[in-house]
Parts: C-alpha cells; structure tokens; sequence
C-alpha cells in the first residue's frame, strides 16, 4: 500500500521562510521546545517580530537593534513566518506583554 504524501514537506516543497527559520522539536534542554526560531542565531521569531512590532514596521531600526546578529533576509523571513502563523505569534506576544 503506497502512502499519499501530498503535503508541501513530504513533497520537498518548503516555505521560503524556511531556509531562516526552524521550528526547535526533540530533546534540548537548552531549547524550548515548539518554538520558531532564526536558524543562524538561534533567537525565536517572536523576538525578532516583537521589534519589528515595537518599531513601527521599520525595518532599518529593526536592523540596526539588533547589529548585524540578523540580515534583511532573516527579517523578511519572519514576517513570512508570521504571515503563516499569525495567531501563534500573536499569542506569544500578548504572552510576554502581560
């Protein structure tokens, strides 16, 4: 019996964002686990969004809070995230602002 992979994934067919982005599964105590976070340095998503957020949509400031630890590709791959995944993100960030 042959198994329908129709999803993306099985398919190979990934989201832009992930080529930046990971989502931390398995068994790391120093990860939390379930989170989305930039695959070069390690910080979630919702960070980077709570700037991009808390600026206003600049992406310049955004950048240059954060001093080259992400590129423009990295941001723009957030927002893709975010895109997709707005209420996750959004939950998270009420989270941490209450």
């Amino acid at each position: 019996m042959m198994q329908n992979n129709s999803s993306p994934a099985a398919q190979g067919q990934y989201p832009a964002w992930h080529k930046h982005i990971e989502y931390i599964v398995g068994d790391n105590p120093r990860m939390v686990l379930g989170q989305a976070r930039m695959r070069r340095m390690g910080m979630p998503v919702w960070s980077v969004l709570n700037n991009y957020f808390t600026y206003d949509g600049d992406a310049d400031r955004v950048l240059d809070s954060y001093r080259g630890w992400i590129t423009v590709e990295e941001l723009h791959a957030a927002l893709d995230f975010y895109r997709d995944y707005p209420d996750a993100i959004d939950r998270k960030l009420y989270e941490i602002a209450n």
